[in-house]
């Protein structure tokens, strides 16, 4: 820096405090020059929000008066500043809403008067002037340090003029095929939010007679069906032609209060499936054996009747019980024998198949099983599993597979894992991989048909057994970018050589990030205390190289209510992680365990302060 420039700055008065700083713009603006430097990001994480948040800034042609601009430097929006910077997007997600709905409250949508624009012109105008005015006010002080009541101010003076522009917009003056853009690009995607995509899509027919028009003329509009209820079923008709040849995205499902026949089943087939060569995607969920069966089995015309086909994504899941399968639909002798899936023909397009608790002809299905990325099987009968040959073959036919869930199924049990040697299938594009239900004996056997040496995600649920060592070493070492790691339900005895064993597959992975438990002792955690070097437990000072010394999230939940939380053990825990330097910085619990601590949720809130690490309600992502 210069010496006129030292001499400039030691000439300066002091910034304005936080409190006063609105008070000071015109001083501010009289005294100093704008600053050249760069303006800093708004908040923490936020950078990509900002991106979003383009500004238009005023020019100099637009009128407004010296009384327009002091009024434009209160803070307005003190009562929405929120308890703790946002965090997430979800975090400005809410706050967007909260500035939606109170500018929303008391707008009732009419057709506006020559008046009613230019007043709504003049505001919009304001509002630019004072977001102008709040940049000016950030790059000038940025040299002093971040404001958070300035910041709070410029982002919610971005949400409120985002919200109240749309006004005057003349959207109706546009061209059809933009109208019918915005219409796609404002809708929400249908696999996150269904009952809303719905609900959506038939408000853009309620607006207006143009809006109507449009949308009914946009076939794209109409391609997602959901057959939720027998009530909605003529609604998912409709769509179904409005839609007309475009590709479509169909969810059948059903509950246990009001399960789907055979009939109604038999009836969605009859009128749906005259249009299986555009369905996308094909979602079902049902309850009972007979609608389960009319589905899988009238998905066989697919191969009798060469039915094109441009599928890539399917799931068929029976959440009755689990392994008998009876019905009254069938001749029991129809169906004594599992079906092959799509009458066994190969469809190129296809990439995620889901079978949950419905019994497949793996051996006639084995040109299905080809070219996938995403593989979930659920609920398998041993004695409907794939062979161990099979199993072997439909991994290999997945070079790509990204995402393998094994939930009480795999190939047939074929003995001890030292019986069966076979070397593993390589699943280098494996990142998602997801095992439970079963033995640790079969976990072990399960290991030994793949590799899967790149995961980052992992989960292990309702696993038991006397003996889990064994399966706990052979996971340690080969999982090394894992990042996240789930343990739900493991019913193992803890001792000693439980915790060693634990801590060597814990050193095994050095990139964890983030751990969850579900329903599983507290006693996991030990193992994270110990010492890298010599794979036990040591005095904090002592330890050079933690376990996992990355780990930044512990994820707690408890889904039974009469499980209690012992905070004195996690303060205990998380103050040792500290004390090696360490420390997750969120520990997130269920709703319902949060509530159930009572009075002791503060004083264990505080606690973990104490140590730099906030608690969280899991549910809500809010600070607790």
């Amino acid at each position: 820096m210069s010496g006129a420039n030292q001499d400039q700055n030691a000439s300066r008065p002091p910034a304005p405090s936080a409190s006063s700083f609105l008070s000071a713009m015109a001083q501010l603006n009289q005294q100093y020059t704008p600053s050249q430097r760069p303006v800093p990001p708004l908040l923490p994480n936020a950078t990509s929000a900002l991106a979003a948040n383009s500004l238009i800034l005023p020019s100099s042609s637009m009128s407004v008066s010296p009384g327009d601009l002091t009024n434009l430097g209160r803070l307005q929006f003190q009562q929405f500043y929120p308890a703790t910077p946002p965090r997430t997007s979800e975090d400005l997600h809410n706050l967007s809403m909260r500035i939606f709905n109170h500018v929303l409250k008391d707008w009732e949508p009419h057709p506006l008067s020559l008046d009613e624009i230019e007043k709504e012109r003049r505001d919009i105008r304001m509002r630019l002037a004072r977001i102008h005015l709040l940049e000016v006010a950030k790059a000038r002080l940025h040299p002093y340090g971040h404001l958070l009541a300035l910041e709070y101010e410029y982002l919610l003076a971005n949400m409120d003029y985002r919200t109240r522009v749309f006004r005057t917009f003349p959207i109706n003056d546009l061209p059809v095929e933009l109208i019918g853009h915005i219409f796609r690009l404002s809708l929400e995607w249908p696999v996150y939010n269904p009952k809303r995509a719905i609900r959506d899509r038939t408000i853009l027919t309620s607006v207006c007679r143009r809006w109507r028009a449009v949308a009914l003329s946009d076939a794209n509009l109409w391609t997602y069906l959901w057959f939720s209820r027998l009530s909605v079923y003529d609604q998912c008709f409709e769509f179904f032609e409005r839609a007309r040849n475009s590709i479509l995205d169909v969810m059948i499902t059903d509950t246990p209060q009001e399960p789907l026949t055979l009939e109604v089943a038999t009836r969605i087939v009859d009128r749906l499936f005259v249009k299986l060569s555009n369905i996308r995607s094909l979602i079902i969920v049902v309850q009972d054996w007979d609608p389960a069966l009319c589905f899988f089995h009238s998905l066989s015309r697919v191969r009798k009747e060469g039915v094109p086909m441009v599928m890539e994504h399917f799931e068929l899941h029976r959440n009755g019980s689990q392994f008998v399968q009876v019905g009254s639909g069938y001749e029991p002798s129809f169906y004594q024998q599992p079906m092959a899936l799509f009458g066994g023909a190969h469809i190129p397009s296809l990439r995620h198949i889901t079978i949950n608790a419905v019994h497949v002809d793996w051996d006639e299905s084995k040109d299905v099983f080809v070219g996938l990325t995403k593989l979930d099987v659920r609920r398998l009968a041993l004695n409907t599993a794939p062979t161990a040959p099979r199993f072997r073959a439909l991994l290999s036919n997945c070079p790509n597979l990204a995402h393998l869930v094994l939930v009480g199924a795999g190939p047939q049990w074929q003995g001890p894992y030292e019986t069966y040697d076979v070397s593993p299938v390589p699943l280098p594009h494996v990142k998602t991989l997801v095992l439970g239900y079963f033995s640790f004996d079969y976990g072990l056997y399960l290991l030994s048909f793949f590799r899967a040496s790149n995961v980052t995600t992992f989960t292990l649920m309702s696993l038991s057994g006397s003996d889990p060592l064994p399966f706990l070493r052979r996971l340690t070492g080969q999982m090394p970018l894992l990042t996240s790691l789930t343990l739900e339900n493991l019913l193992a005895t803890v001792d000693l050589r439980f915790y060693r064993v634990c801590a060597q597959w814990y050193k095994s992975m050095p990139l964890l990030r983030t751990l969850r438990i579900v329903d599983v002792a507290q006693s996991v955690l030990e193992p994270f205390l110990y010492d890298s070097d010599t794979g036990r437990p040591n005095l904090p000072r002592r330890i050079m190289h933690p376990i996992c010394p990355q780990l930044t999230s512990v994820e707690i939940r408890y889904l039974n209510p009469t499980t209690p939380l012992n905070t004195r053990h996690l303060s205990d825990w998380v103050q040792f992680r500290h004390q090696i330097k360490v420390p997750p910085q969120i520990v997130c619990l269920d709703h319902g365990t949060m509530e159930r601590l009572g009075t002791e949720r503060e004083t264990l809130r505080q606690t973990l302060r104490g140590f730099g690490t906030d608690l969280m309600s899991q549910e809500s992502n809010n600070t607790s």
